[in-house]
């Protein structure tokens, strides 16, 4: 099993780097407040490597991986968490589906929030955020050394 998440995680960062020339998109909501700018990259479908019903430890091991690299972050804000949706709204996402999301305050913030997600249903997400550095961005692709 292990050996299969490492496999999915070397496939995620390469993903991840090519995510370094994507563009953020602004998404903002004047009435309600929201504002700012992310993205959101398909990774992979864990049902197509056998994961499907492990996503709980895959979660963890993925965790316990990015927790070394990264300042973990056990809550979203109400802004963050707006951007996320509407970041992963850009996708017909389904079950089973891998995302990376980033969030930021401004395009050329240098601090924000990296999600990794699982989805477990319409509106049913399995999560870990971290905060991010541009420079933990920019060395992303050493993540899993």
């Amino acid at each position: 099993m292990k050996k299969i998440l490492f496999v999915i995680l070397l496939f995620t960062t390469s993903t991840i780097c090519y995510a370094q020339n994507t563009d953020l998109k602004h998404y903002y909501d004047i009435s309600q407040g929201f504002d700012g700018w992310a993205m959101a990259i398909y990774l992979e479908n864990i049902a197509k490597n056998d994961l499907a019903g492990h996503e709980k430890e895959f979660m963890d091991f993925v965790n316990d991986e990015l927790s070394k690299k990264f300042t973990p972050a056990t809550k979203l804000t109400k802004n963050n968490n707006w951007l996320f949706h509407k970041a992963l709204n850009e996708w017909d996402y389904e079950k089973d589906e891998v995302y990376a999301v980033v969030c930021a305050d401004s395009k050329y913030a240098k601090d924000g929030i990296f999600i990794f997600t699982v989805i477990m249903g319409e509106n049913d997400f399995l999560w870990c955020a971290y905060s991010v550095k541009e420079e933990d961005l920019n060395n992303i692709d050493d993540l899993f050394k």
